[in-house]
């Protein structure tokens, strides 16, 4: 299936319509620049959209963190807002839909050298792995049945391949990864 989806993906300007159908489905984005640096038809959302009929609400804001940052308002808790989310899904007449919260973020969070957890407060937003176990659970509370999808932080040729220690808790790119994963499988 991965292997079809590839393939319609490369082939999606020649296509007359949609590989797949889940038009039942809508998918909330939220993250960082992966999603939100392009908006045209060759964005990671607008293909998705394109190749399978999902309806889209569309949240990720470039350069910022899933960890909340006193800096920032526009983090993962921001672009989580339940009223903001449900008028968008109103509006473009998403209500009725199955939804799919896919959660991409970890390179920012790496970047600016954010703690990964809190031993004594596993949901703890000012850290990577807690502002993720309060979102799943913030998700499974507002829109019950939902689905989320948390994508790990991808890979990087810079900072020595995400290998360079960039915070006092000697972490590593990778250690967000593994975080990801981790959180990923308790729920």
């Amino acid at each position: 299936g991965v292997d079809e989806l590839i393939s319609a993906i490369k082939d999606s300007r020649t296509q007359t319509g949609p590989t797949y159908d889940f038009s039942d489905y809508c998918t909330v984005i939220c993250g960082d620049s992966i999603f939100a640096l392009f908006s045209g038809n060759t964005s990671i959302q607008n293909i998705l959209c394109n190749t399978s009929n999902i309806g889209c609400v569309f949240r990720a804001v470039g350069g910022r963190s899933a960890t909340t940052m006193d800096a920032y308002v526009d983090t993962l808790k921001y672009q989580l807002d339940v009223t903001a989310i449900n008028q968008a899904l109103a509006s473009g007449g998403q209500s009725n839909k199955k939804l799919l919260f896919i959660l991409e973020f970890g390179l920012n969070d790496y970047f600016e050298g954010l703690s990964i957890s809190n031993p004594s407060d596993k949901y703890d937003e000012y850290t990577f792995s807690g502002i993720l176990r309060s979102s799943i659970e913030l998700i499974q509370s507002e829109w019950p049945g939902s689905d989320v999808l948390i994508i790990n932080p991808g890979y990087i040729t810079m900072w020595e391949n995400g290998n360079l220690i960039v915070s006092s808790e000697n972490i590593t790119l990778n250690d967000y990864r593994i975080a990801a994963q981790s959180v990923a499988e308790e729920y």
